[in-house]
This record gives C-alpha cells, sequence and structure tokens, in this order.
C-alpha cells in the first residue's frame, strides 16, 4: 500500500478519533470533579470514568486491531474492519470496566462516611 493510499485512509478516521479524543478528554474532566469537588463525589464516578475508559480503551484496541488485521491480512481484508471492530469491542469494554471502578470508588465513599461517623460518636 502506498503513503498516499495510508494517508487517505487516515484522514477518513480523523472524525472518528476526535470522538474518541473528545471522550478521553470529557471523561477525564468529570473523574477530576468527582475526586475534587465534595458535593458531586457520589455521582461523578457513574459517569466520567465510564466516558473516560471508553474513549482510552476505543482509541488503544481500533488502532491496535487495525494494525494486526492489517498485518496478518497482507492488504486482503476491507479497509476498517479491525479499526471498527477494536472501536467497538473499546467502546463497549471501557464503559464496563468504568462501570465497575465507579462502583468500587462509590462504595469505597461509602465505607468512609460509614468509618467517619462511627468515629464521631464515639468521641
Amino acid at each position: 500500500m502506498g503513503l498516499i493510499e495510508r494517508l487517505n485512509r487516515i484522514t477518513m478516521l480523523l472524525p472518528m478519533m476526535a470522538f474518541q479524543v473528545f471522550l478521553i478528554v470529557i471523561g477525564g474532566l468529570f473523574s477530576l470533579v468527582c475526586v475534587a469537588d465534595p458535593d458531586h463525589e457520589r455521582s461523578s464516578p457513574r459517569v466520567g470514568f465510564p466516558i473516560f475508559f471508553a474513549g482510552l480503551f476505543s482509541f488503544v484496541l481500533s488502532w491496535s486491531l487495525e494494525a494486526l488485521v492489517e498485518t496478518l491480512s497482507s492488504g486482503h481484508s476491507p479497509d476498517g474492519v479491525g479499526f471498527l471492530t477494536g472501536y467497538l469491542v473499546g467502546i463497549i469494554g471501557g464503559v464496563l470496566l468504568g462501570l465497575r471502578l465507579a462502583r468500587k470508588h462509590q462504595k469505597h465513599l461509602m465505607d468512609s462516611a460509614i468509618d467517619k461517623e462511627t468515629h464521631e460518636n464515639e468521641s
């Protein structure tokens, strides 16, 4: 595959990459709010973590699978099959991991609030 063909493929994927970067930035901001702001620490993890990890996983998996498919198939597969597969699997896997981490973070917040109340009542 020539250089011009590769550049054309990359420019066709730029809008999808922009969406992935958008998810990473927005999810990262929501996650920072979750950690830094005590008023939103219980609700923000359910939004920020899944958005961040969906963008991150889709970015990494889409490019990894595209490179793997292109290497293994020697240019005989349809364009973008690896990218689309990685995109979909990455978004789904990232959301599931983000929700799991959000639940773990929320449980930690609940346990620390209970411990704090217990120590205040003992004093």
